[in-house]
C-alpha cells in the first residue's frame, strides 16, 4: 500500500498574515475612507480644468461661462436635496453607487462637445459629487470618532493631493494635444475603479462599508434645526466661503490664463500647482493641533484674502506676475481645507449627525451656485479681475466671522 504523501495543514499554516497596507485599505478607519476620497478625486480632477475651457470654447466669453455654471449649479443644488431621499429609498451603498454611475455617464457625455450634452454632463457630475459627499460623510461619522476626525482631514487631503496636482494640467494637455475625448475617457475609467473599490470594501472580511447604522435623514425637516444652532451655522459659513474660493479658482484661473494670453495649458498648470499645495496638508494638520482650529482658520482667511487681492490688481497689467500670486493664495485655502470642516464635525450632536450632515454638505452646491451668479453680474459691468476682488472680499468676511469659533477646538 502506498502511503498518502499529502501533508496535513495545521491551524498555524492556514493563518496567513496579510501585508499591513492591505489590511489598512480594506479595514474600517481613516486610511480606507481617505483612499475612497482619493479615487473620487481622480474621477473629477482629470477634467476639472477642461470643463470651463470646453464651455468657453462653445460660448466664447467669460460671462457666458458664468451663466452656464450658475444654471447648472442651481439645478445641482436641488439634486443635492434629492440624495437623502434616495438614501431612504435604496440605502447608502446604492446611492453611492448611483453617484459613481452618474459620474461615468457624465464623462461619456462630455465627449460629445455639444453645449446641451456638456450642460447635462455638468449636472450629472454635480449629482454624483453630492452622492459621494453625503454618503461618505455619513459613513465617516459612523466609524471615525472624536479627535480621530482631526487626523482624517489632513490624511484624506494628502491622499488626494496627487490627483488634484497632476489631474488638471494633464487633462488640459491631453484635451489640447492628444484628443478631446482622452481626459474624459480617463475620468470614466476612474469612476469604474471607484465603484469597484467601494464594493470591495463592502465584500471584504473587515467590511469597512456595511449596512448603515444610522437612519437616512429627511432633508427638509432638518434645515431649520441646523441653522438654529449658531455653531453649525458658523461651520457651514466657513466651509461655504472656502469652497466658493476653490470654485472660483477652478473656473476662472483657466479663463484668466486664456484671456490674459498665457494659454490654456498654462491655466491647467496653474490649477495643478495650486492643488499641489495639498501635500502640505499633514504639516498644516500639525499646526492645527498645536495652535488650534480658530487660530488657523482666521489667519488662513486673512492670508488668502490679501494674496487674492494682490493677484487681482496685478493681473490688470502683468498677468505673468499675477499667476504665481494666485497660486500662492491657494496655500491659505489648503489650510482651510484641513481645518474648515472641523467646527461642524466637532460641534454636531451624535444624535443629529445624519440629518445635520445632509444640510451641511449643501455648502458645496451653494458655493457653486452663488459665485457664478454674482460673477455673471460683475462681468456684465466690470472686467475679469473683479471676480478675484470679490473672492478676496469674501475671505476677509470669513476671517471676521471665524472669530466666533470656540477657542477650545
Amino acid at each position: 500500500m502506498r502511503r498518502s504523501s499529502r501533508l496535513a495543514l495545521g491551524p498555524a499554516a492556514m493563518n496567513v498574515r496579510h501585508p499591513i497596507w492591505l489590511q489598512a485599505v480594506g479595514a474600517p478607519g481613516a486610511t480606507s475612507f481617505a483612499l475612497l476620497f482619493t479615487l473620487e478625486s481622480l474621477t473629477r480632477a482629470i477634467i476639472a480644468s477642461v470643463i470651463p475651457l470646453q464651455v468657453l470654447t462653445l460660448i466664447g466669453n467669460p460671462k457666458g461661462v458664468s451663466l452656464v455654471y450658475f444654471v447648472v449649479s442651481g439645478l445641482g443644488l436641488m439634486a443635492n436635496f434629492l440624495v437623502p431621499l434616495l438614501v431612504r429609498a435604496i440605502s447608502r451603498r446604492f446611492t453611492y453607487s448611483l453617484g459613481a454611475l452618474a459620474s461615468l455617464t457624465a464623462a461619456l457625455l462630455f465627449m460629445g462637445e455639444g453645449l446641451g450634452g456638456t450642460a447635462l454632463a455638468m449636472l450629472l457630475r454635480a449629482f454624483g459629487t453630492a452622492c459621494f459627499a453625503i454618503c461618505l460623510n455619513l459613513y465617516i461619522l459612523d466609524y471615525i470618532k472624536g479627535r480621530e476626525l482631526n487626523r482624517l482631514e489632513p490624511l484624506r487631503l494628502f491622499f488626494a493631493a496627487a490627483a488634484w496636482t497632476v489631474g488638471p494640467a494633464l487633462g488640459v494637455f491631453l484635451w489640447t494635444r492628444v484628443g478631446h475625448v482622452v481626459p474624459f475617457a480617463i475620468s470614466a475609467c476612474c469612476a469604474v475603479l471607484l465603484l469597484s473599490y467601494f464594493w470591495f470594501l463592502r465584500a471584504s472580511d473587515d467590511r469597512a462599508i456595511v449596512k448603515a447604522r444610522s437612519p437616512a435623514p429627511n432633508p427638509f425637516l432638518n434645515v431649520g434645526r441646523f441653522f438654529a444652532q449658531p455653531r453649525l451655522r458658523l461651520g457651514w459659513l466657513i466651509a461655504f466661503t472656502r469652497s466658493a474660493w476653490w470654485a472660483m479658482f477652478f473656473v476662472y484661473v483657466p479663463v484668466f490664463a486664456v484671456e490674459g494670453g498665457l494659454g490654456a495649458e498654462v491655466g491647467g498648470l496653474l490649477v495643478s500647482a495650486g492643488n499641489g499645495l495639498l501635500f502640505l496638508a499633514p504639516l498644516i494638520g500639525r499646526v492645527v493641533e498645536r495652535k488650534g482650529v480658530r487660530w488657523t482658520i482666521v489667519r488662513a482667511f486673512l492670508l488668502g484674502g490679501c494674496l487674492t487681492l494682490v493677484a487681482a490688481v496685478t493681473m490688470t497689467f502683468a498677468p505673468a506676475v499675477a499667476a504665481p500670486i494666485v497660486v500662492a493664495a491657494a496655500v491659505a485655502s489648503v489650510a482651510l481645507d484641513v481645518s474648515g470642516n472641523l467646527p461642524f464635525l466637532r460641534s454636531v450632536r451624535p444624535s443629529q449627525r445624519a440629518g445635520m450632515t445632509t444640510v451641511f454638505v449643501t455648502y458645496r452646491d451653494a458655493s457653486e451656485v452663488a459665485p457664478p451668479g454674482v460673477f455673471a453680474l460683475i462681468l456684465m459691468m466690470l472686467p475679469l479681475p473683479f471676480v478675484f476682488v470679490a473672492s478676496a472680499a469674501s475671505y476677509f468676511a470669513g476671517a471676521w466671522f471665524a472669530r466666533h469659533v470656540p477657542r477650545r477646538m
